[in-house]
């Protein structure tokens, strides 16, 4: 039995710049969309392809191996989950936690895609991303009896990401972090809902804008 973290949410929401701050610290990440900007650098063509085949390579080897590791995923497609799907089809006893990114504000992620464009990086349209934002949480409940933990991730303008919520889908614990964004008031009604009639206001944990050349800790549930 192994492991595996989902580091996910749309494009532009902070996955790869924030997510290891929320995985053990020396988790193996895989990033389909990091290999496949290693292979354009280098001048291939058809680096989506070449990286997408080395992202499927990485993640059977993972598997095979029964350790822990992380992956990152939209999830705002179907197709998404089919990682989803494999994960728990090679060992049902596999666990998956999900580190959730979102936000409230979709304008956010849309203008750090066009800046990552503007780089020369992964390309997406401001139509993919208003197609994911909608699905989202859709097919999240969806595949829900698939998962083991929730962290859900509060993504900020200043950069900043908040653990606003964490939950244990095995023994229904539920540990929400006030404020509450309305995202997940919305979205996450039936598990907050018991615990707000009791909670104590908790001082949420900001993670600033990322120093890269400072180390830090990650955190899973």
């Amino acid at each position: 039995m192994a492991r595996i973290y989902i580091i996910a949410g749309i494009p532009g929401i902070g996955k790869s710049t924030s997510g290891r701050f929320f995985v053990p610290q020396e988790l193996n990440i895989l990033d389909s969309d990091l290999m496949a900007a290693k292979y354009k650098a280098d001048g291939f063509l058809s680096y989506k392809e070449i990286g997408q085949i080395k992202f499927d390579r990485l993640f059977d080897d993972a598997l095979m191996s029964e350790k822990d590791f992380g992956i990152e995923l939209n999830l705002g497609f179907e197709s998404h989950y089919h990682y989803v799907k494999r994960i728990k089809r090679f060992n049902a006893e596999n666990e998956i936690i999900i580190v959730l990114f979102h936000t409230d504000d979709i304008e956010l992620c849309k203008e750090r895609a066009k800046i990552r464009i503007e780089r020369g990086l992964h390309k997406v349209t401001p139509e993919v991303i208003d197609e994911m934002y909608k699905n989202l949480f859709s097919l999240f409940n969806k595949y829900i009896d698939r998962f083991t933990g929730l962290i859900a991730v509060n993504a900020e303008e200043s950069g900043g990401t908040t653990i606003c919520l964490e939950h244990n889908f095995k023994t229904k614990q539920t540990v929400p972090t006030l404020p509450l964004p309305d995202w997940i008031e919305r979205e996450f009604s039936q598990l907050i809902k018991p615990q707000l009639l009791q909670i104590k206001r908790i001082t949420p944990h900001v993670h600033p804008p990322i120093d890269k050349n400072k180390k830090r800790r990650g955190r899973g549930i």
